[in-house]
């Protein structure tokens, strides 16, 4: 078997070799590389916004979030009615430009937008409480009366003054 002998002229052809493919490693490593380009569309929640568009637009989805939230509780503690929050949550999604009213719709195509903005409403109201009796109690409550407007007709939100 041959063995491998190093000979007077390799050993520094060989630091030569080994110094000089770590120094193009270690340059190709640190130097400054472009940022990677944003993908075209997010996948989730919003696919239609490209993400700087996301990010311009997280001002306004945190206000309308507490905006949601407090319309809820007006909800919970008995100031307003469910079809005056409801049409409190629709003037919300009016304002914004984010909002996408293809996806709001495709959630319930049998429904008119009033029952969908209810239902919104009574989201917003077992978010706010989570869980608990108090919770079941009031969305069954919520549920029955969209279901008797259903009924009789009435389910409908007032239009909104200019």
């Amino acid at each position: 078997m041959a063995r491998f002998r190093l000979v007077g002229w390799s050993v520094p052809l060989l630091a030569f070799a080994v110094t000089a493919t770590a120094g193009i490693a270690a340059g190709y490593l640190l130097r400054p590389h472009p940022a990677p380009a944003p993908p075209e569309r997010l996948a989730d929640s919003a696919p239609e916004m490209t993400r700087w568009e996301w990010s311009d637009a997280r001002p306004d989805i945190a206000r309308s979030s507490e905006e949601r939230r407090q319309i809820a509780r007006r909800v919970i503690d008995g100031t307003s009615t469910l079809v005056e929050a409801a049409a409190a949550m629709r003037r919300i999604d009016r304002r914004s430009p984010q909002f996408r009213w293809e996806a709001f719709r495709a959630v319930a195509p049998q429904t008119t937008d009033a029952e969908r903005h209810c239902r919104e409403v009574i989201f917003w109201v077992e978010h706010v409480l989570s869980s608990g009796r108090e919770a079941d109690e009031l969305v069954g409550h919520l549920e029955a009366e969209i279901e008797c407007r259903r009924q009789d007709g009435s389910l409908a939100l007032p239009d909104d003054a200019p």
